[in-house]
């Protein structure tokens, strides 16, 4: 198995390539190797958002996960605000 900080690379690495699928497995492995880790849920709901337009409601869950677990000083609570704000409203703009 890939060590965290190297497998969050590879998957934002695999995201920008464009191999999403790729990506997205990366993504949710390191959900089960860091389940308490509110970085890696934004991650994966700032990917889900930009890619899976149909799973928006999923990426919302996602970053409200991340609120609730223990802070990161590189993760302030606001922008995990502002990620679920912005998830809400896509939401609501929804036909």
């Amino acid at each position: 198995m890939y060590p965290t900080p190297f497998r969050g690379q590879l998957a934002r690495i695999l995201e920008k390539a464009g191999r999403l699928d790729e990506a997205e497995k990366h993504f949710r492995e390191l959900l089960i190797v860091e389940p308490n880790n509110p970085v890696v849920h934004l991650w994966l709901a700032r990917f889900l958002d930009k890619h899976r337009p149909d799973a928006v409601d999923k990426a919302l869950k996602e970053a409200k996960i991340a609120l609730e677990l223990p802070r990161r000083k590189s993760l302030p609570r606001e922008k995990i605000e502002q990620v679920i704000w912005e998830l809400q409203s896509e939401i609501e703009q929804k036909p």
